[in-house]
């Protein structure tokens, strides 16, 4: 079977159809925004930091959905690209969005996959212990710039027979 068997054109020329492949960032302005900003991330250099913090900035003025954008692309790519997800929890966690602790607790928490043996040190359950990681890492970020996120996401660790703090 051929590479490309079911993906030519029905008219007999050699071109390629598109398959309905993925395209995580393209349902909003948000989520293009977003791409931007993981993509000056990962540029190595003083244009790339600037861009970044450009569509950070961008992101806190005008990113008023940006949870949902991640919850939406966090689905899209659920399990497969630890990276992807990394680097979107590393922007949210800069923007300091208030809106995303529940979403950022919520990939804190998540059941981590099991242990495999004798893989090495690229499992997928190291690469999601890295995305939990990040997403603690985060919800320190935005508990820094909204306090009183801090103290509901702290609620919901203390005991029940525990008060307020205070």
């Amino acid at each position: 079977m051929s590479c490309c068997e079911g993906k030519a054109s029905n008219d007999g020329s050699d071109r390629l159809e598109e398959s309905g492949a993925s395209r995580p960032f393209d349902g909003s302005a948000t989520g293009w925004l977003l791409s931007q900003a993981v993509r000056a991330l990962n540029t190595p250099d003083k244009e790339g930091e600037a861009a970044y913090g450009r569509s950070v900035e961008l992101l806190r003025r005008c990113g008023n959905d940006l949870a949902e954008v991640v919850r939406g692309i966090f689905r899209q790519t659920r399990s497969g690209d630890s990276p992807l997800r990394w680097n979107l929890l590393y922007v949210v966690g800069d923007v300091g969005d208030e809106s995303a602790v529940d979403f950022l607790v919520g990939t804190a928490l998540t059941a981590l996959p099991e242990v495999r043996e004798n893989l090495g040190c690229e499992t997928d359950r190291d690469m999601e212990i890295l995305v939990s990681t990040m997403a603690i890492h985060a919800l320190g970020s935005v508990a820094k710039r909204h306090p009183n996120a801090a103290d509901g996401v702290l609620g919901r660790f203390r005991a029940p027979s525990e008060g307020p703090a205070g």
